[in-house]
């Protein structure tokens, strides 16, 4: 027979004080302290939604992948301040500085601005945040894509050549880490919905990766290239670029999920991908 408290979701607080999920298993530290904090952001997280991330964590920890992670949002759709608290905070704010994103913007499928001036400030300054400028990551979920002239997340200094950004971008996926020269790959990807995953692990590795439920887990494009600079003493933005300390080129594609990480390797990556696909399917929507 259980003892204690049965939550919505059908977890439990036990008699040593800690939640429980439905299974028996402890919640996971990470997505009990998201909740806390959530909460004293001025968010209404859920039972489900905490049950849901403590799934997810788990996920990250059996691929051995959690401590890769700098900055992470699950964007769950509880309520926007839920939505702007990171799963993650790492080397980030807290919660991620909304700009002109409202209630509206937000829905069970992901936050998108249709206005032009949308975005969210993550606090991630590119170069403090790295331990080499030979590995770096980012990785979105893009569940409605307009091919705009927009970019998805990133930040650019002084020189073009410290660019660290990832972007659909009208019809081409951009992975920019670090630069625009040889720091720089692209390929077409019109129309493209589903998880999406940029990485340098090592000066001359770099590589996106694609996944969704109808594309098993793939390269889109590599490159053995060498970066050709240093990453930018700048913040990165999600929902437009950070150009030189102003936000530009804003997209109003949806986004269900997005991290910034130390370089993922191509077994990393899947793994990562199946435990954002099995987050955003038990959060009931944000997947394709």
């Amino acid at each position: 027979m259980r003892h204690g408290i049965k939550l919505a979701d059908g977890a439990f607080l036990g008699s040593v004080g800690y939640v429980a999920s439905s299974t028996g298993t402890p919640l996971h530290s990470t997505a009990t302290g998201w909740k806390t904090r959530a909460t004293a952001n001025g968010g209404s997280p859920t039972d489900a939604t905490v049950s849901a991330l403590s799934t997810f964590c788990y996920a990250l920890d059996a691929a051995s992948i959690t401590s890769k992670m700098l900055a992470l949002n699950a964007y769950v759709a509880d309520d926007l301040i839920c939505c702007t608290t990171p799963l993650i905070v790492g080397v980030g704010s807290d919660p991620w500085t909304n700009i002109n994103f409202a209630g509206g913007d937000l829905s069970i499928h992901g936050l998108s601005g249709g206005s032009g001036n949308e975005y969210l400030q993550t606090g991630v300054v590119a170069s403090t945040s790295f331990a080499s400028n030979a590995k770096g990551g980012i990785t979105l979920y893009v569940t409605v894509n307009g091919n705009v002239a927009g970019i998805e997340a990133g930040c650019n200094g002084e020189a073009d050549t410290d660019t660290f950004m990832l972007a659909n971008y009208s019809g081409t996926t951009y992975w920019d880490c670090v630069g625009q020269g040889t720091g720089r790959i692209s390929q077409a990807n019109s129309g493209w919905t589903g998880y999406l995953s940029g990485n340098r692990t090592a000066s001359n590795s770099t590589v996106i990766y694609r996944a969704k439920s109808s594309t098993p887990h793939e390269v889109l494009k590599s490159d053995t290239t060498s970066a050709d600079s240093a990453y930018a003493a700048r913040e990165v933005y999600f929902h437009a670029n950070n150009g030189k300390g102003v936000a530009i080129l804003f997209s109003s594609n949806r986004l269900s999920f997005g991290a910034i990480h130390d370089g993922l390797t191509q077994s990393e990556s899947s793994a990562f991908y199946a435990a954002v696909q099995a987050l955003r399917t038990t959060l009931g929507g944000g997947y394709v």
